[in-house]
């Protein structure tokens, strides 16, 4: 039987504030990226106060990748630089990110379709047909290809009471996390690190 590659980053679980205030997932996660890596905390509340981002804007889903950069840099005065990432569904793409995920002295931030979040985490498995759970025809088989990849977010966000029971690790399909990056644009993956 195979052995397939899993890891989770526990120091971003320490981490991760949840349930965060609500719809404040850009402050919150300016706050978790803070924690992480430089070990500075600040409420996430005061985060908005001293990035004067007004409560309207912050629920109004105003703040962006660039917004969170911007404040991630001015409140660890420079200290936490960054990197943004392209993806594509390909070997190469998924074990970069795996080592950015595994880091020391980084962490991996995903600006999903109206949300933030970190991501704490990836699994691989042999792929599954959902027209026969009971078909592994590829469990074993070697490959990219042969896989399905998972990556995990550390998830501080609590919609509605559906989500209560997702948990703090909520998996997202890699193959849909690379569409969606390239279907809205405003989307992005952005490497921290000190």
């Amino acid at each position: 039987m195979p052995i397939y590659d899993r890891f989770i980053n526990n120091r971003i679980l320490l981490y991760t504030r949840r349930p965060h205030p609500q719809k404040y997932c850009a402050p919150t996660t300016v706050g978790e990226i803070l924690d992480i890596l430089i070990n500075k905390h600040i409420p996430t509340h005061d985060i908005a106060k001293q990035l004067d981002w007004p409560h309207t804007k912050i629920i109004s889903g105003s703040y962006g990748t660039d917004a969170i950069i911007a404040g991630v840099t001015n409140l660890s005065e420079n200290k936490i630089k960054h990197r943004i990432l392209k993806c594509q569904d390909t070997e190469l793409c998924w074990n970069e990110l795996k080592n950015f995920i595994k880091s020391d002295n980084g962490l991996l931030f995903y600006h999903e379709k109206g949300h933030h979040v970190l991501l704490c985490g990836y699994s691989t498995e042999c792929i599954i047909s959902s027209n026969n759970v009971w078909d592994h025809s590829h469990m074993g088989k070697e490959g990219y290809e042969n896989q399905r990849h998972w990556l995990f977010k550390s998830e501080h966000n609590i919609k509605t009471a559906d989500n209560i029971r997702d948990g703090i690790i909520v998996q997202v399909d890699f193959r849909e996390v690379c569409k969606s990056l390239h279907k809205y644009p405003h989307t992005n993956l952005v490497y921290f690190y000190t």
